[in-house]
């Protein structure tokens, strides 16, 4: 196993991670309420973002990189201006932890998901409420964005998958075909297709023109924390119980198995370049392998 960088990043379990649009910026946050900065490929601390009250668990960046958007366990989303580092909106956006923080590529919503089971979309032109999707029972786990803005997928642990159409909020498709919670959804090939990831250990990969099931594997891991995936498309990794596997996107097969302590939840975040591998831990630490050196 090849040797990673180790960045002692926060004070405690970090929570989610992921890398600027040009790759210059490794962004991290924490259950210490901070969202940090680190120089690519350096590793250096590049600066931080004060304000939750609670767990930072979900970000996203705007395209020009001017803004990013969070949402925390204190049930707040919060804008950031990252020129000055300044805190410019707090908006108290559910009732419930907030677990999932999008942008859609048009740059017009945001989407957040919430332990209410509700997914709310925010104009970003006027920061205001603009729909509530209302199709799971249970904790909202995933949501992504069509690339054309054309519709909006959202997963729970509920094990259901809905398909919305955008901007009217109208419900396309009920998908019930996992039998476990909902890890994660992805769509690829500009949106032609949607992959979702259970905790029922399957991987499914649907046609969106009349979502129809492409194909499937079985992964037979059913604890699975988190799962990332590569801008290329042709990998994945499962976050599990003391490991990080990455897999391929087009098989399912395991192409690397990374051993870690402690058993935590980690989350891990490719870089767009496909250079780098970066994986946050309950250790505090975030480690950074380069994919060429990795795979």
């Amino acid at each position: 196993m090849v040797e990673p960088e180790i960045i002692q990043a926060h004070t405690s379990h970090v929570m989610q991670i992921g890398f600027s649009h040009d790759n210059e910026i490794l962004i991290t946050t924490g259950m210490d309420n901070v969202i940090k900065f680190w120089s690519v490929p350096s590793w250096e601390f590049k600066g931080e973002l004060i304000g939750h009250e609670k767990s930072v668990n979900a970000f996203a960046l705007s395209n020009n990189q001017d803004v990013l958007i969070t949402g925390s366990s204190d049930t707040t989303m919060r804008i950031w201006e990252l020129h000055s580092l300044k805190e410019i909106d707090v908006i108290v956006a559910h009732k419930k932890p907030l677990v999932v923080v999008k942008l859609s590529s048009c740059n017009a919503l945001i989407a957040t998901g919430s332990y209410d089971g509700k997914v709310h979309l925010w104009s970003c032109e006027t920061m205001e409420l603009f729909d509530t999707l209302s199709g799971h029972e249970k904790n909202i786990t995933s949501v992504s964005f069509a690339q054309n803005c054309s519709h909006i997928a959202t997963g729970a642990i509920d094990s259901k998958i809905v398909i919305w159409k955008l901007p009217s909020g109208k419900l396309i498709k009920e998908i019930d075909s996992h039998t476990a919670g909902i890890v994660a959804l992805k769509h690829l090939a500009k949106g032609k297709k949607l992959v979702s990831v259970a905790n029922d250990g399957k991987v499914k990969i649907w046609k969106t023109k009349h979502w129809t099931l492409e194909k499937e594997f079985d992964i037979k891991y059913t604890e699975i924390h988190s799962v990332a995936f590569s801008a290329d498309e042709k990998y994945f990794t499962l976050s599990l119980p003391y490991k990080l596997q990455v897999r391929s996107l087009k098989t399912g097969e395991l192409i690397e198995d990374i051993p870690l302590k402690p058993k935590g939840v980690y989350f891990a975040a490719f870089s767009s370049d496909n250079k780098w591998l970066a994986v946050g831990s309950a250790d505090k630490t975030v480690r950074i392998w380069s994919l060429k050196d990795l795979l």
